[in-house]
């Protein structure tokens, strides 16, 4: 049948309208509501199998005619074969820009192509081996981190160039992602964030306008650059938050709007800048939309704020060299989930886009179970009271002395006459300890 259906298909100039003649071998698979389709790969005996995408039998044979067709008649050979790396990488390049990626996602995308070409040189798609792909991912990288980028950056670009028909496989998808190493971030409880907030010096308006973004952003979580395109209007003094929001000039990490509260102190830092641009001599920073604005009302650069960051760091804390910017906003979850919040909670403040992300806090939630201490506590008693709980025989507790409250009560009814008589017969009748 497939045979025919073949034979049937090479007769027809692409594209061709299916008819009677052509009947593919369809059949489903248990559980699926698609129908498929087998053929035996052109010049062999070996049997292969397509999904036909589709659980309508007349357009799943459409879809199987389509397939076959470029199958038999080499066409999609010719279209794998003919495409270099370099060039789909020039496409797929272009591609994310005009799909509005974020320009640092852009540079990230473009220098995982770059080192994967100076890795396994340029070779048509369908050329690249399974094999150099996992080597390029698991040796060589300076970190997991970077193994784990470039493999997210690869598997969604050769997802696409199957999806565009230039690749019958993605070999990124044949094996699994670098595993993320267990660490914990570097993070500041309050009494060392208010040594680093005190050894900054405030002399002049960039010395102020950084110890306000600290604060802000050890008080809220706010990404780095979050808070640098913080506009003024983004601020509510009525319910005391603030809303991160898409512009024009910059687009969030996850992509979507979030509301973040805010707190006294958080609150007293925003006033600080604000009090402080409005004070300044430049007319460029009075009128500008930004709250921590440069002296031509932009948008502060990274630079300007991670390395003055770096040197009160090494003033502070000169030994811990992993506590970078980035760390205040580690804190912020940190210093939560310490505090019990919900990670549901934590997710929402720090604009995560899953709770995965979140879960790097969860091992210090395991150390407070504050709802797991309000649910026991309200919990119905199974027991009835008369029955005494089951103690430990060698705690402290097993062998605890009356409370005060409770000698009182004792002693409240005994005539003082016959305490003398009591406490003697107390001493003759105690038995002599036993040594171990």
């Amino acid at each position: 049948m497939i045979r025919q259906a073949a034979l049937c298909v090479t007769e027809y100039d692409i594209p061709f309208e299916w008819s009677a003649a052509s009947v593919p071998n369809l059949f489903k698979i248990a559980g699926r509501k698609n129908w498929y389709c087998w053929y035996y790969e052109p010049g062999t005996r070996v049997q292969k199998v397509f999904s036909c995408k589709s659980t309508d039998k007349n357009e799943a044979k459409r879809s199987a005619l389509d397939k076959l067709a470029s199958i038999y008649t080499g066409e999609t050979s010719r279209k794998l074969n003919s495409q270099l790396l370099s060039e789909f990488a020039k496409e797929y390049i272009e591609f994310v820009k005009g799909a509005a990626f974020r320009p640092k996602s852009v540079l990230a995308i473009e220098s995982s192509f770059r080192l994967f070409l100076n890795r396994i040189g340029d070779k048509p798609l369908s050329k690249i081996r399974l094999e150099e792909c996992q080597k390029f991912i698991f040796t060589g990288q300076p970190s997991q981190f970077t193994a784990r980028k470039h493999y997210g950056h690869l598997r969604a670009a050769f997802r696409k160039a199957v999806e565009w028909e230039r690749l019958q496989k993605n070999p990124f998808e044949q094996f699994k992602k670098p595993r993320a190493p267990q660490y914990e971030a570097e993070y500041l409880n309050e009494r060392e964030f208010q040594q680093l907030y005190d050894a900054f010096p405030t002399s002049t308006f960039a010395d102020r306008r950084l110890q306000n973004i600290c604060l802000l952003v050890f008080e809220t979580g706010m990404r780095l650059g979050e808070v640098r395109h913080l506009e003024r209007k983004a601020i509510d003094y009525q319910t005391n938050s603030l809303v991160v929001v898409n512009s024009e000039s910059f687009k969030t990490k996850a992509d979507r709007s979030r509301i973040i509260p805010l707190s006294h102190n958080a609150l007293q830092a925003i006033h600080n800048q604000t009090k402080d641009n409005h004070s300044n001599a430049l007319e460029s920073i009075r009128e500008s939309p930004y709250l921590f604005p440069n002296e031509q009302g932009l948008a502060l650069s990274e630079n300007a704020v991670t390395m003055y960051f770096r040197e009160i760091r090494q003033l502070v804390f000169p030994k811990r060299t992993k506590l970078h910017f980035h760390s205040l906003r580690h804190s912020y979850g940190t210093n939560l989930a310490l505090a019990g919040v919900p990670l549901q909670e934590i997710q929402k403040a720090m604009g995560h886009s899953t709770i995965s992300v979140t879960e790097r806090y969860a091992h210090l939630q395991r150390l407070t179970f504050p709802n797991l201490r309000k649910v026991q506590a309200e919990r119905r008693k199974i027991a009835p009271e008369e029955s005494p709980l089951p103690t430990n025989p060698h705690s402290p507790a097993s062998h605890s002395s009356p409370s005060s409250e409770q000698l009182l009560e004792l002693l409240a009814g005994i005539d003082l006459s016959d305490l003398a008589g009591l406490l003697k017969s107390l001493n003759d009748n105690e038995a002599p300890t036993e040594s171990c």
